[in-house]
C-alpha cells in the first residue's frame, strides 16, 4: 500500500492526541503523522512523530514538516479538520496515484465567516488571487486545509517556498501552475468548526498582501522556475 505522510502544524492544540487517533483509523498501517508544533512545551502524542518548530509562523511549519516527511503521498491537513474530510484521505491518495502532482479540496457551496473582517479578508484574498496572482479563474478556495502532494513535487515545493505565514498555500499553488504540475481540485462541503479560529485578522490584513506581492514578484522574476 502506498505509504503516506501527514503533516499538521499545531500551537497549543488541545487535541492532538484525538486527532492522531481518528487519523489512525484512516490511514495505511505503514503512514506517518508529524506534528510540527511551535508551542513552548512540546505536546507527548502516541502514535506520532513531533518536531519543533521554528515559531515563523504556518507555512514554515508545514515545510519543515515536508522536508522531514518519508511517505510517497504528502498530506497537508490543519489541526482542526473534521472526520468527514479525513474520510476523503484514501481517494486524495489514490488521485495523487494516478499521476497528479497535487490534489486539493475546495469548498464550494457557499462563502462562510463569522464577521465583517473575516468577509472582507475572505472576498480581498479571493479577488487577489484571480485577478493578481494567477490572472485566472482557475481556484475558488485556495486556503482550505486539506492538500495532498506527490513526494517529490512536495520537496519542490518546500524547497522553492519563501513565505512563512498563512499565504503559502498560494504560494504552492503558484509554484505548481509555473511548473506545469497536475492539479485535481476536489469540491468537499464546507467543513464544521472543531474549535474557534486562530486568525488574526488585522494582522493579515498587513502581512497578506506583502506577501502576495513577494510571490508575484518571484514569479515575474523566474525564482520559482529553478
Amino acid at each position: 500500500m502506498t505509504k503516506v505522510s501527514i503533516v499538521v502544524p499545531s500551537y497549543n492544540e488541545p487535541l492532538l492526541d484525538a486527532l492522531a487517533e481518528r487519523l489512525s483509523r484512516v490511514l495505511p498501517p505503514s503512514s506517518e503523522i508529524i506534528f510540527v508544533d511551535d508551542s513552548d512545551v512540546l505536546p507527548q502524542v502516541s502514535n506520532a512523530r513531533v518536531i519543533r518548530g521554528a515559531k515563523r509562523g504556518i507555512g514554515d511549519a508545514v515545510r519543515l514538516g515536508i522536508l522531514a516527511s518519508e511517505g510517497e503521498v504528502v498530506f497537508h491537513l490543519d489541526a482542526d479538520v473534521d472526520d468527514v474530510t479525513l474520510a476523503l484521505i484514501p481517494a486524495f491518495t489514490s488521485l495523487i496515484d494516478a499521476g497528479n502532482d497535487v490534489a486539493m479540496a475546495e469548498r464550494r457551496e457557499r462563502l462562510q465567516y463569522r464577521n465583517v473582517a473575516r468577509l472582507i479578508l475572505s472576498v480581498g484574498l479571493f479577488v487577489a488571487q484571480r485577478v493578481f496572482v494567477f490572472q485566472s479563474a482557475r481556484f475558488f478556495d485556495t486556503q482550505c486545509g486539506f492538500k495532498a502532494f506527490r513526494r517529490d513535487a512536495a520537496r519542490r515545493l518546500a524547497t522553492l517556498q519563501t513565505v512563512d505565514g498563512g499565504m503559502y498555500d498560494i504560494e504552492y499553488l503558484y509554484i505548481a501552475v509555473k511548473n506545469g504540475m497536475r492539479i485535481a481540485q476536489v469540491p468537499v462541503p464546507p467543513m464544521p468548526e472543531v474549535r474557534s479560529s486562530r486568525i488574526r485578522v488585522l494582522r493579515c490584513l498587513v502581512t497578506d498582501p506583502l506577501a502576495l506581492l513577494r510571490v508575484k514578484w518571484n514569479g515575474l522574476r523566474g525564482k520559482y522556475s529553478r
